[in-house]
């Protein structure tokens, strides 16, 4: 986490979302690819680990580090002026990633997928793999004590591997949460550049396949 004073919260957001959203493909997809290191798919385009259940790479953009801190410091200040304006509804979710993507220079649609790709494994139901069906989740344990200080771990594990959002998945769970945060009176931090690598290889259990966020629960938000 870096901590910095507000003035230069948007630059510290910028340069540490430039770094990590860039990243977010080189992990691929192939759930076994990254963990066993014996699986070619990700380098071919098509996944070969021989599991009937191993999910194909998803298309997730590139965006390079320059746009990305270009669309965080055109989006950012507006959501630290009114962050109660954001929700967990798919529109407004939809409407920042637009906005995210157009600052960048990218297709600015308004697009969201409530599931973003086909799962055939075991371990997790048509429920889970479904935003509407992580908002009931964040719904149901929004009660209980420390939720609000760790809820932006799944909302940004959600939309960088949930393939609901075209592009800048990363950053727009990111900049939610962090707006969630301010609106619930908490801190808002941006992700610590020197930390990447850690950030990265926790963010990786969370991908489809592994679909294990408690890493990056664990780093959130005083080691990311």
């Amino acid at each position: 986490m870096t901590t910095v004073a507000p003035d230069s919260l948007t630059e510290a957001l910028a340069i540490g979302l430039g770094v990590l959203e860039p990243r977010l493909a080189d992990l691929g997809l192939c759930s076994k690819s990254v963990k066993n290191r014996d699986c070619p798919g990700p380098l071919a385009g098509v996944c070969r680990c021989g599991l009937d259940w191993c999910v194909p790479p998803l298309a997730i953009a590139v965006v390079p580090a320059e746009r990305v801190a270009t669309a965080v410091r055109s989006v950012w200040p507006a959501i630290e002026d009114a962050p109660t304006q954001l929700s967990l509804a798919p529109e407004s979710v939809a409407d920042l990633n637009a906005r995210l993507r157009g600052a960048a220079g990218l297709p600015a649609d308004v697009s969201f997928a409530d599931r973003g790709f086909e799962w055939n494994g075991p371990g997790f139901t048509d429920a889970d793999l479904r935003w509407s069906g992580y908002v009931e989740s964040d719904e149901e344990f929004s009660g209980e004590e420390g939720w609000a200080e760790q809820r932006g771990t799944y909302i940004v594990c959600q939309l960088a591997w949930g393939g609901h959002v075209p592009a800048l998945g990363l950053t727009t769970g990111w900049l939610l949460a962090s707006g969630l945060r301010l609106a619930d009176g908490l801190e808002a931090f941006a992700p610590d550049p020197a930390r990447a690598d850690e950030f990265l290889e926790a963010l990786d259990d969370a991908r489809p396949g592994i679909w294990d966020a408690e890493t990056v629960r664990g780093m959130w938000p005083n080691r990311c």
